[in-house]
């Protein structure tokens, strides 16, 4: 009995981690939760995500975001079987995606140490799960997707049938990644190419059994085919794509999207962790051992462990904040882990034994300290447990939570006006990107995206429009840029010039009716106004030419006089150029440089699709100003403290970071000054 206990103490350690994290995080239940300062971003889609899931609003489905229906539902799962409220979202926000990576990377290291000791396996699941997760569920998809792989294309043997169940079973993968987060399934599908590729060059110059991967290959594309057309008839109608498609454009305009600056700790981090784990995979290729049976010694395994590693690191190339930066590390680590448990046999000398243990110890110590300082893993966790019966003096009982003054009063005020305009049937429209406020006021938030600030190209954008067009929501929430509390410019843009069509579909469709908070407008839907709105355009003097970019050097447009009376936004329309290799890396910031009249400049980083001809709106004056053209008379959308013209525009291009890819050159087809009125 002992000894069966001990075979699967791994798997007991897990459950005993799980057990005791949701135990602690569901302890007194009517218990309130402190939070800090809400983050109005990202706990918007967060709670947004639960509460859309208990409505039965699936991601995929319904709306488009990085996440997906799986992960939804599981979540779901995940939350209390009690009412909903805004404290038991935060109990449970970093519950499940630590509990779901508990359990990826206890399945790894089963399928990666395999015919290992099981107290290997513990020493994995303890050093990665406790000490070195960043507690994102995401992180550990394609290393556990990659294992699946390997042990399915390893056990392949002659006969269609026999292949065709592995096949299937490596498209289920594929297809659940998929399901969970968009991204995941892009790593997982491409992690299934690097295995087949992996296992194609060692198959050389064995032609059965580089026939056996052929055929696998090739039932695999046909039964991924099989599987979309399966799940578009289970999310809409057998024809119906639009789940793949909102999945892939999610994950391609991200690059170019939300990029951000890697920090020079990050960085430094990024190369020592990098150049440390590939050393170890340099190593173990030279002591590789073909038909061992030990899979991390296997050339297979390290070929492709290398390719998925470097892929993976692409998480942290394009947005790179430290958590995003661990978030594309952990499967470089979980791998070079693997790698050093895995290296040792029991014949071998003690200090051969025992160095890669040591070294396992030390690299999942080192990692382990950034997850601490910058992570979201137990230490998230541990504060999502913190639960008061009465709230502590400096702050404020929401929705079975305690606010901050700050974050109460807006709660508060915006979530009872939109209680009692709205009927809690009817959406409502919510701009820029703060959910909560819908979610604490339990009515749904509009849109065929999550959040606007992510509604990036053509496809995203229009979708948008069309849900917000089909529901047409009878109250919207308009939070002006330039206060100081939210909405937070996502990497410095304003939100007007990262989404100017919603922003124009609001204004066209909804007019002023009260201002709960300084700066946050309740818009009421106005169907007249639509038939009234006009919108004028005029090309200004400026030259149409393809303009080579140097770093440093501003690019001049010249002046833009005579700037008319009643324009209210400046539009450009042009083209950046990149060579191919902003696919791999990211793009540079473009910064459009307006000059006044009398002197002063406003200067505004714009997002643009590299390689596509965009249109980029700007607001030249202080946007806090943009509140009045909600308004029902048009005469009072215009201050008259903001008569200065423009006069000069000018372009710049600067790296993000050490990533950055410079554009070549950058054609200007137009620039405009377009006006707003109503008939």
């Amino acid at each position: 009995m002992l000894r069966v206990l001990y075979s699967k103490i791994d798997l007991l350690v897990v459950l005993a981690l799980i057990a005791s994290t949701v135990g602690v995080c569901s302890v007194d239940s009517q218990a309130s939760i402190r939070l800090g300062s809400i983050n109005f971003l990202d706990d918007s889609w967060a709670s947004d995500m639960a509460f859309k899931a208990r409505q039965h609003v699936w991601l995929g489905r319904e709306a488009v975001f990085s996440y997906g229906p799986l992960y939804q539902w599981l979540w779901k799962w995940m939350l209390p079987l009690k009412p909903f409220s805004l404290g038991v979202v935060y109990k449970s926000l970093h519950l499940f995606p630590y509990c779901f990576s508990l359990l990826l990377i206890y399945l790894t290291g089963v399928l990666l140490l395999r015919g290992q000791p099981a107290w290997k396996r513990l020493l994995y699941v303890l050093a990665l799960g406790v000490f070195a997760s960043p507690g994102d569920g995401k992180s550990a998809v394609p290393v556990c997707a990659l294992s699946i792989f390997l042990l399915l294309v390893q056990g392949l043997q002659d006969g269609w049938i026999q292949t065709a169940w592995r096949a299937g079973a490596a498209c289920s993968v594929v297809t659940f990644a998929f399901l969970f987060s968009a991204d995941s399934g892009m790593y997982s599908l491409a992690t299934l190419a690097i295995v087949t590729l992996a296992a194609v060059s060692c198959g050389f110059p064995d032609l059965p059994k580089l026939s056996r991967v052929l055929r696998f290959a090739l039932l695999a594309v046909g039964l991924l085919g099989l599987s979309i057309f399966v799940l578009n008839t289970v999310l809409a109608r057998p024809l119906d794509f639009r789940f793949w498609i909102g999945s892939y454009e999610m994950v391609s305009n991200f690059r170019w999207l939300l990029p951000s600056p890697m920090p020079g700790g990050a960085t430094l981090a990024f190369l020592a962790t990098i150049a440390l784990c590939w050393l170890i995979f340099l190593g173990a290729w030279f002591r590789r051992q073909p038909n061992s049976g030990k899979l991390t010694q296997e050339p297979v395994f390290l070929l492709a462990g290398l390719g998925v590693s470097f892929l993976c690191l692409q998480t942290a190339v394009v947005r790179s904040d430290w958590i995003h930066v661990l978030w594309g590390l952990f499967p470089t680590v979980t791998l070079a882990v693997a790698v050093l448990l895995g290296a040792t046999t029991q014949s071998a000398s003690w200090l051969r034994t025992q160095t890669p243990i040591f070294s396992a110890l030390g690299l999942t110590t080192l990692f382990g300290g950034l997850v601490l300082s910058h992570g979201q893993g137990l230490a998230a966790l541990a504060w999502s447990a913190g639960a008061y019966s009465a709230c502590p003096p400096d702050t404020y009982y929401l929705d079975q939570a305690c606010l901050r003054a700050d974050d109460f009063r807006r709660l508060s005020l915006v979530s009872s006006a939109i209680r009692t305009l709205v009927p809690a049937s009817d959406p409502i429209l919510v701009y820029p990107y703060e959910n909560i406020l819908g979610v604490v006021a339990r009515r749904r938030v509009a849109g065929g995206v999550l959040q606007n600030y992510t509604a990036g190209g053509k496809y995203l954008t229009d979708r948008q429009l069309e849900a917000l067009q089909r529901d047409k929501p009878p109250v919207g929430i308009y939070s002006a840029d330039g206060y100081a509390f939210w909405p937070w410019r996502v990497d410095g843009v304003s939100n007007f010039t990262r989404t100017p069509e919603v922003w124009l579909y609001l204004q066209r469709h909804y007019k002023r009716e009260a201002e709960p908070e300084q700066g946050v407008l309740l818009l009421l839907r106005d169907e007249s106004r639509q038939a009234r709105w006009r919108r004028g355009e005029r090309e200004l003097a400026a030259p149409r030419a393809i303009y080579r970019v140097r770093p440093g050097v501003p690019i001049d447009l010249g002046a833009l006089e005579p700037w008319p009376e009643n324009a209210d936004f400046l539009k450009l329309r042009l083209t950046v150029r990149y060579a191919i290799w902003w696919q791999i890396l990211k793009p540079s910031r473009l910064i459009v440089d307006v000059q006044l009249a009398d002197g002063s400049h406003k200067v505004t980083p714009v997002v643009v699709q590299p390689n596509q001809a965009s249109e980029i709106w700007i607001y030249p004056w202080r946007e806090t100003q943009l509140t009045r053209y909600f308004s029902a008379n048009p005469v009072d959308w215009r201050d008259p403290a903001r008569a200065t013209p423009v006069s000069r525009l000018a372009l710049r291009v600067i790296p993000i970071d050490w990533l950055s890819v410079m554009p070549s050159s950058i054609r200007v087809e137009s620039v405009e000054a377009v006006g707003l009125g109503l008939e």
